[in-house]
């Protein structure tokens, strides 16, 4: 006989609701059934280049050290960012453009894995988590109603709300795509 307990969830819902989540998913195969397959790990790899700090390898050769690094670990290397800086961001290390380009590239070619060529301080691991989260939310909702934010986009578009050519050109793939 079986434990009836055995199948409980650990994660009480308080502890749900703190980490954002109304309930724990898990991935299904084509015919419904849990899958028992590893996630593939894709992965953008990040390198950042101070101008007043002494590097031992360039940039490109320190994220191809990073690449392979990453496929022995079983990862496999979907994009790389670099940035070059005076100083680091201090809060993400990268500047804002870079991340919300690393957001974008995260989303669209579906990484689950971001590996910096840098340590980051508690304080950046903390930021980008954060980061991860609202985007994890912002992708679960969009996922939830893509007609409405293909609307929206559309709409924002006729209504001439977008006057960035570059925003518009977003928005226009978007809806094209979805």
């Amino acid at each position: 006989m079986t434990n009836p307990n055995s199948f409980k969830s650990e994660v009480s819902s308080a502890d749900q609701q703190a980490e954002g989540r109304s309930r724990q998913t898990v991935a299904r195969d084509e015919a419904g059934l849990v899958s028992t397959a590893p996630v593939e790990e894709r992965a953008v790899l990040v390198g950042v280049e101070l101008q007043n700090e002494p590097s031992l390898l360039m940039l490109e050769d320190s994220l191809d050290e990073l690449a392979l690094l990453a496929k022995t670990a079983g990862v496999k290397s979907v994009a790389r960012l670099t940035q070059r800086l005076d100083t680091p961001n201090p809060a993400t290390l990268i500047g804002s453009g870079k991340l919300e380009e690393l957001q974008m590239v995260v989303t669209e070619l579906g990484a689950n894995v971001v590996i910096f060529d840098d340590e980051l301080s508690p304080r950046q691991q903390r930021e980008l988590e954060q980061l991860r989260r609202n985007l994890i939310a912002w992708v679960g909702h969009d996922l939830r109603t893509p007609l409405a934010s293909v609307r929206a986009m559309v709409e924002a578009l006729a209504d001439g709300m977008v006057d960035d050519p570059a925003t518009q050109q977003r928005y226009l793939r978007t809806a094209q795509r979805d």
